[in-house]
């Protein structure tokens, strides 16, 4: 009956990332309308550095998803997954007891594609990250979906950003329309992107900045 439990709730996520997904195709966009207003309080020059937050070195980027996640009440919380689906499956045929925890997980690399395409991130971008984890909203991956990554050295941030949010506006969505792209930078190669509707959006930014006052939004714009 475990065994049921767990390929079911695998199929549920193959549905999401899957069945519900996106495909990418080029289209016109005339710029007009679609900026979301971000009004970042003004700091001081080394103002609350002494509250900076630490990225561990290692597993940092499922660090990044769990501290966010946590920060929810329990009645906040909504279904996810998190981590690969074929990494899931591996671990169930592995062990019958195995079930898939609802909560962030990591993401192995070695199905590099699936992540570009499940997250809309240029392949060639996801190919200058060394680490990722994700959490998706386990119904419908469009109505909220987040992968935070460690980029490797050398890795220009800002074009990254650039390149997720050009990716993002030319894609045409399955399965209802994602409202708001994020794209978060934490210092020392880390970044977060998370796109979904504003009624998972809107709370996500406030637990994020709530968790991580230094982070830096690169990229906070309507898809709509």
């Amino acid at each position: 009956m475990k065994k049921i439990i767990a390929l079911l709730l695998v199929l549920v996520m193959v549905m999401a990332m899957a069945a519900c997904g996106n495909e990418t195709e080029n289209k016109v966009d005339n710029g007009e309308n679609n900026q979301v207003e971000t009004n970042q309080p003004e700091t001081n020059e080394g103002e609350g550095e002494e509250n900076k937050e630490e990225v561990p070195a290692t597993n940092g980027a499922l660090v990044i998803l769990e501290t966010i996640w946590n920060s929810y009440a329990e009645d906040e919380k909504f279904f996810i997954n998190g981590g690969d689906t074929q990494g899931h499956i591996e671990k169930m045929e592995a062990d019958e007891n195995y079930q898939p925890p609802m909560s962030p997980g990591v993401y192995n690399l070695e199905y590099a594609e699936d992540l570009s395409g499940a997250f809309v991130i240029p392949a060639d971008d996801v190919a200058n990250a060394d680490e990722a984890a994700t959490m998706t909203h386990g119904m419908n991956a469009n109505n909220f979906s987040c992968a935070a990554l460690h980029l490797k050295d050398g890795t220009d941030v800002a074009a990254f950003a650039e390149n997720v949010k050009t990716a993002m506006k030319s894609n045409q969505w399955i399965c209802g329309q994602p409202e708001t792209l994020l794209v978060v930078s934490f210092g020392d190669g880390y970044v977060l992107v998370a796109f979904g509707v504003n009624d998972a959006m809107g709370p996500f930014e406030t637990k994020l900045t709530g968790a991580y006052e230094s982070a830096e939004i690169l990229v906070k714009e309507s898809l709509i």
